[in-house]
């Protein structure tokens, strides 16, 4: 069915993404063909998965950023049509709203305690400039999001900190951070447009990293507050911990939340479907 689908994704494109990515690769960064394209490769392993293993029944559902839509459509509250359809107009909106910002973007870092990151955070708004933590994967693994010269100011000051890494994101803009709060009521009504059903899974909610409440009125609201609050990934593995689930499985193509998983909770079991290729030596 990977032909059936690429053919929608081309079509809210306005062309062949891999095609034009051959010709130009930065085009493949950009917010509606990686999210697009994350969605796509996500829905194809989940049929990979439901194919091979006809009788695996998970007990929850968790999605990363773009990944909690498909969190919805695999906990049945979405269609596959309206998981494409709004994760590209999702995708306009953002881009909309960060055009029409200061330049933004996001830089990960790891080895660094999230109090020592949150105060040069803190120190750097003071000045100005935005900066915050905007995705909590794993303890001593957090991305920042805020403007270019909150980025570099931050840069400068966790350098001196020595984390083991300290590196910039390919990404369009400060994802998941206060930017983005123009569009959370365009966003809402937007989704007062879509069927939502009532999922027959539980679903983790990357903005509070609990569950997705199940009225869906709150339902819409937390979705359209994701695009602009941190995503609470660690704390939603813990959720699901607490709630019994004893094994993880990474759906869609790599194993990064599996990595994640591992400094989160070493008493889960963390599998990827689909790992990334082992380089050869």
């Amino acid at each position: 069915r990977f032909a059936e689908y690429y053919q929608q994704i081309c079509a809210l494109i306005g062309g062949d993404p891999l095609a034009i990515a051959m010709r130009d690769p930065e085009f493949i960064n950009g917010n509606l063909v990686s999210s697009l394209l994350t969605v796509l490769a996500s829905v194809a392993c989940l049929d990979l998965l439901k194919e091979k293993y006809p009788s695996y029944q998970p007990q929850a559902v968790a999605g990363y950023s773009v990944g909690q839509w498909v969190a919805l459509y695999a906990g049945g509250n979405l269609g596959l049509k309206d998981l494409f359809d709004v994760v590209a107009k999702r995708a306009h909106l953002m881009d909309q709203c960060v055009a029409a910002a200061p330049p933004s973007g996001m830089l990960a870092v790891l080895g660094l305690r999230d109090m020592d990151i949150e105060a040069v955070c803190r120190e750097i708004s003071q000045q100005g400039e935005l900066l915050q933590i905007s995705n909590y994967n794993a303890p001593g693994q957090y991305t920042l999001a805020g403007s270019e010269a909150g980025l570099r100011s931050a840069a400068e000051r966790l350098a001196s900190l020595r984390p083991k890494k300290l590196f910039r994101l390919a990404v369009a803009g400060a994802w998941h951070s206060k930017i983005l709060e123009p569009i959370v009521e365009p966003l809402n009504c937007l989704l007062k447009q879509v069927q939502i059903n009532s999922a027959y899974l539980p679903i983790i909610d990357n903005t509070t990293g609990t569950w997705l409440p199940i009225d869906m009125h709150e339902c819409r609201a937390h979705l359209a507050r994701q695009v602009a609050h941190p995503v609470l990934w660690m704390q939603g593995i813990r959720t699901m911990a607490a709630f019994g689930v004893r094994s993880v499985v990474e759906v869609g193509f790599g194993d990064t939340l599996t990595k994640f998983g591992f400094f989160v909770d070493r008493s889960l079991r963390h599998q990827a479907l689909v790992p990334l290729p082992r380089a050869r030596s």
